[in-house]
């Protein structure tokens, strides 16, 4: 983006006796001004975070309710419970994910807090490097040492990936098996609806993208969607009992679709609300209901749907990664750590925009970089 800048094709007076040598010398300098911030934004994440979370020891991350469901699971204890008093004054606290996603991870339950936290660290790592390695093949349509490095610093400095990590959340698995799916996309389509469906078993956005697939992958896709949920319901059965699935919808749906008015959420739909309580609307306490719980509950879908519709003459890589990201934006709660999951669209638009083309030469006879 920088080199679209006009200030970096244009060198100020001191560079200016010399016009070729002076742009050279311009161009050098913002250059290696950025892969040195890059090199440094990296640096602080893998040489001083990632060691400062292996080190922490404490409870108090979200984490630990992945933990505390795998304790409760093996003492038989109940995994959801309902909160008929919720509202959106208040935050979802408990484990709210469906069985599979906790029977995919019932390995790790044998193992202490300590251990568990630093795997689960270092696996949260990984699936960040590979989703950076997958928005720099999306931005560049390649994958080189510089590229990946530059794309690992803008996901760590996007809103919400930082505190993605320090948090333990599930996310960067979810941003990982997203971004997958649309390079598969962009390469021919062959596994895309199965790293969609794998990702919406935890979270469903990435289930709209599947329904944005174009109509010629139907035939394809559909099957493969339809057995990884089938497979994913079964082994969730199997594993945590299939009573469980009553207790999911008679705790968790309630509260998803009542949001929450904590500053972290920056639900689209949650925002209408609050513009509402502005403009004088009043709320204290308690369930919603009435129009509020019914735009809510609309908008969810509402808002993808437009999405499609605007996005059906474009590419169905971009479409699927808009639609996606817009259902996230649209449902109740959208905490920041959703966010991320925008750099795929975003990534596509600058191909789409050849903002990384190979040749950032300066003008007047500059040299070119590859």
């Amino acid at each position: 983006l920088l080199r679209k800048m006009s200030f970096l094709k244009s060198p100020p007076p001191l560079f200016s006796q010399n016009s070729a040598s002076a742009s050279l010398l311009w161009f050098l300098f913002w250059l290696w001004s950025l892969r040195l911030c890059a090199l440094a934004t990296v640096f602080l994440f893998l040489g001083v975070y990632v060691p400062k979370t292996l080190m922490k020891t404490g409870h108090d991350r979200d984490v630990a309710i992945y933990y505390t469901a795998l304790e409760r699971l093996e003492r038989n204890k109940p995994i959801y419970q309902p909160r008929p008093d919720y509202g959106p004054h208040s935050k979802p606290t408990q484990y709210l994910y469906l069985p599979p996603a906790l029977a995919v991870i019932t390995p790790l339950k044998t193992l202490e807090w300590l251990p568990f936290v630093r795997l689960w660290t270092l696996g949260l790592v990984a699936f960040f490097l590979g989703f950076a390695a997958i928005l720099a093949w999306l931005a560049t349509r390649r994958i080189e040492w510089w590229s990946f490095i530059y794309a690992l610093a803008a996901l760590w400095l996007f809103p919400g990936a930082a505190r993605t990590f320090f948090l333990g959340q599930i996310e960067p698995i979810l941003w990982f098996l997203f971004g997958l799916g649309i390079v598969q996309l962009v390469r021919g389509g062959a596994w895309a609806g199965l790293c969609f469906s794998l990702a919406s078993v935890v979270k469903i956005y990435s289930f709209w993208a599947v329904l944005a697939l174009p109509r010629s992958m139907w035939k394809r896709q559909w099957p493969i969607a339809a057995l990884v949920w089938g497979v994913a319901l079964i082994l969730g059965g199997v594993v945590c009992g299939f009573d469980q699935y009553a207790k999911w919808f008679e705790a968790v749906p309630p509260v998803m679709r009542q949001g929450t008015f904590n500053a972290d959420n920056y639900s689209l739909s949650m925002g209408v609300l609050r513009v509402a309580q502005w403009l004088g609307w009043e709320y204290a306490s308690g369930p919603l209901s009435g129009l509020p719980k019914l735009w809510l509950s609309a908008s969810v879908i509402l808002g993808p749907l437009l999405m499609l519709w605007l996005t059906r003459n474009q590419t169905p890589a971009l479409r699927c990664a808009v639609v996606g990201a817009t259902a996230s934006l649209f449902a109740p709660i959208c905490w920041s750590i959703y966010l991320p999951a925008l750099l795929c669209p975003l990534a596509l638009w600058a191909y789409e925009k050849n903002l990384f083309a190979a040749s950032t030469a300066p003008q007047n006879g500059g040299a070119s970089e590859a």
